[in-house]
């Protein structure tokens, strides 16, 4: 017998175009009345009755994952962020869901495997998520729904040795078995498997044994976890580094933070806000503990960092942060960049990225105020200059801006903005002057970032990232860079820092030999002179970027990939 799912799988399924009515006429609009307290009982039974469907809104990532196809699904996530309950969401719809079995799978799908680390979690799971998720009423108990089809939904719970074993559903004929990482990797085998399911970082002796089970019915690996075990096999597949082969290249793969769960994919706030995003990274004992818990990040080796005075905990200022005072100055920088979607090792254009920094008329202080990166958008060098415009156009800075710099790579930039009506000046790129002040800043809490906007928190996240033994051109550096072209043209007053580190800055100011309107000048007179920008005495200095990262910088802005 052909089974079939008579639940839509959302609320505006049920919904179809009425047909035209005269607004004017009583018993019409008694019947309209009547249509809408119809389905609004049909939405809340829906809601209660198939909760894994119908009674929680999707993030973006979270439908992804749910829809995804790809015989490997791997996710790492904040704590709290949703992505157990987003697994278990299409478990459920897996095992009942019998129009999609053909897409799937070439035989009736049998077993499925779902993990956790202990059977005590099992037991917290299913109480905490799983009662919440699973079918309810009719759609759990009776034989047949309304419209005479038989019910696919109906299930009940298994038990072995008196402790809940997994789930049987009864008309689609799917078991559902729980499983713990603490059971021996021998008693795992003899099971032919459709798809396995696991919570929580795998260890990795578990994974071949996981593949082999799968490989007869060419079955479906999901994996959602925080990377607390921190293993290399994961982190290889998850984060690798640049000389390293990326372990399972094919798998579908997803990073979320909780900045990624503020808001559901129909545009509704979650309770996710960013001030409650912050208390918990408040609560968080170390810096490594909010990339990993906050951000869903791999935590490796901490040496190597190119800015490693930055503290996530730390250097971002109180909540909610105070308005930019009227005598502080205003400075701006540019990264510009053809935007569009990441692919591979950055090609296809990195994003477009602007920095707003506000400094205390002392020049001993300074904040990091607005930001914005352009992520999946493709930029042009006008949307770029637009986005400043609107920015710029905030009264509490309108009019204020002293100097705003941008990356001379992007030969069409500076030129474009003076057609519309605002200078840009180029920036000094020295990558050992500009990493060093920044470190500095941060190190004496002469710098900090507002809080309360997801943007700069990015920021936050790149400055955290960054690495020195990694090329740049496959690391996420825009907001970082503007960061530093606006801090390295600002005169700060270090006057009150201890004596050998002002003079081991001047030492890395003076590496060129000349001073920086010297530098300035020079470089002015030979662009003119040559008709292309200078070369960025940065990257002579310091010989971080090789010869290739450069010309790959240049040809991006030449002849973007989108």
């Amino acid at each position: 017998m052909t089974l079939m799912n008579n639940a839509p799988q959302t609320f505006e399924d049920l919904i179809s175009p009425a047909s035209p009515v005269s607004k004017s006429d009583p018993q019409n609009d008694k019947r309209l009345r009547l249509e809408k307290i119809q389905l609004l009982e049909k939405k809340i039974e829906l809601q209660n009755g198939l909760p894994f469907l119908h009674a929680f809104p999707w993030y973006k990532w979270s439908r992804e994952f749910f829809d995804s196809t790809a015989k490997m699904n791997l996710l790492t996530a904040a704590n709290q962020s949703g992505k157990s309950v987003t697994q278990i969401r299409k478990c459920i719809d897996w095992a009942t869901n019998v129009d999609k079995w053909p897409l799937l799978w070439n035989t009736k799908p049998q077993q499925f495997w779902y993990f956790y680390p202990s059977a005590e979690m099992v037991q917290v799971e299913f109480e905490t998520k799983w009662k919440t998720l699973l079918p309810t009423g009719k759609y759990q108990f009776d034989e047949y729904l309304e419209n005479g089809k038989r019910n696919p939904y109906r299930w009940k719970q298994l038990h072995f040795q008196g402790k809940l074993s997994g789930i049987r559903f009864l008309e689609t004929g799917v078991l559902v078995y729980f499983k713990t990482y603490s059971q021996k990797v021998t008693n795992l085998q003899a099971s032919t498997l459709h798809s396995i399911f696991a919570d929580e970082e795998v260890p990795v002796d578990y994974y071949d044994e996981f593949i082999f089970r799968l490989t007869a019915t060419n079955g479906y690996f999901h994996t959602v976890f925080t990377a607390t075990l921190g293993q290399e096999f994961w982190r290889k597949a998850m984060e690798p580094e640049t000389h390293e082969d990326v372990n399972l290249p094919k798998a579908k793969k997803w990073t979320i933070s909780l900045y990624d769960c503020v808001r559901f994919v129909d545009g509704t706030s979650s309770h996710w806000t960013v001030e409650r995003i912050e208390e918990v990274i408040a609560s968080c004992s170390t810096h490594e503990e909010v990339l990993r818990r906050v951000h869903g990040r791999f935590v490796r080796d901490l040496s190597g960092r190119t800015y490693p005075q930055f503290n996530l905990k730390t250097n971002f200022g109180p909540s909610p942060p105070k308005p930019v005072p009227k005598d502080w100055m205003i400075y701006a920088a540019a990264d510009a960049g053809s935007g569009g979607t990441r692919v591979g090792k950055r090609r296809g254009g990195h994003p477009s990225a602007l920095i707003y920094l506000a400094v205390r008329p002392d020049y001993k202080f300074g904040r990091i105020f607005r930001a914005w990166r352009g992520d999946g958008i493709p930029t042009t060098s006008s949307d770029m200059v637009n986005k400043h415009i609107e920015i710029m156009d905030d009264a509490q800075i309108k009019n204020r801006l002293v100097t705003a710099w941008y990356d001379f790579a992007s030969k069409d930039f500076e030129m474009t903005a003076m057609r519309m009506g605002h200078t840009f000046l180029p920036a000094n790129k020295n990558h050992a002057r500009g990493e060093s002040l920044l470190n500095l800043l941060f190190k004496h809490k002469m710098l900090e970032l507002d809080s309360s906007d997801a943007e700069i928190y990015k920021l936050g996240v790149e400055l955290s990232a960054l690495r020195n033994d990694k090329p740049k051109s496959i690391q996420e550096d825009d907001l970082a860079d503007s960061t530093r072209y606006a801090i390295i043209g600002v005169p700060w007053d270090l006057s009150e820092l201890p004596i050998d580190v002002a003079n081991s800055l001047e030492a890395t100011k003076r590496q060129s030999g000349l001073s920086p309107e010297e530098e300035y000048v020079k470089m002015r007179l030979e662009w003119r002179k040559n008709g292309i920008p200078p070369d960025d005495p940065g990257r002579i200095a310091d010989a971080q970027d090789t010869f290739e990262e450069e010309v790959a910088e240049y040809n991006e802005q030449l002849d973007p990939i989108c």
